[in-house]
This record gives structure tokens, C-alpha cells and sequence, in this order.
């Protein structure tokens, strides 16, 4: 009890480099990650994490595509809705089908 336990999963694949994940991450953006601690119907309990970017609508004149802090909350919380949604509907077996 109290002993750290280190679990993987072989079916899903593994995290890119580092160097993949820094070059999501440009100037002139917003980006909004939100994470979820939700438990499955069969009893597990997942902490999920998820990053979002804003982009320039088409047709957009401006160089910057930032959000407001608002729509920051909105974008969070919507994404926060669809994973739980996700993970209280769903076992731990279907969730990774779903990943």
C-alpha cells in the first residue's frame, strides 16, 4: 500500500519526441490544455490531459490568432465535458479502443 506502480499499455503508441511536441507550439497562438480526472465504469480512475491550439479563421487579415480569456474558459470547459462524457459512458477497455 502506498508503493508507486508503473503501469504501460502496449496497444497504445507511444508519446512523440519532444521535439515533435515544441514544434506544435507556435508564435501568434493561444494554447489551452485542460486536463480530467474522471472514473470509467469499471472503476478506474484516469487522469487525461489535452492541449488545444487557436488558428486564423480563412480570410483572416490579422497576423495573431489569440483568444480572450473567456473563450479560453469556454474551450476548456467544452473540452473537459466531451472527455468526461467519454470516460463515465465507457470502460477502461473501450476508452484505449478510442484513443
Amino acid at each position: 500500500m502506498g508503493m508507486p506502480l508503473l503501469t504501460t499499455f502496449p496497444l497504445i503508441p507511444p508519446l512523440p519526441p519532444r521535439e515533435k511536441l515544441n514544434s506544435l507550439i507556435k508564435k501568434w497562438q493561444t494554447l489551452i490544455d485542460a486536463h480530467v480526472e474522471a472514473k470509467t465504469t469499471d472503476g478506474y480512475t484516469l487522469r487525461l490531459f489535452a492541449v488545444a491550439f487557436t488558428k486564423r479563421v480563412p480570410g483572416q487579415v490579422s497576423k495573431a490568432a489569440h483568444a480572450q480569456a473567456a473563450q479560453v474558459r469556454a474551450i476548456r470547459k467544452k473540452i473537459v465535458d466531451i472527455i468526461k462524457e467519454k470516460v463515465v459512458t465507457n470502460d477502461l477497455k473501450e476508452l484505449v479502443k478510442l484513443l
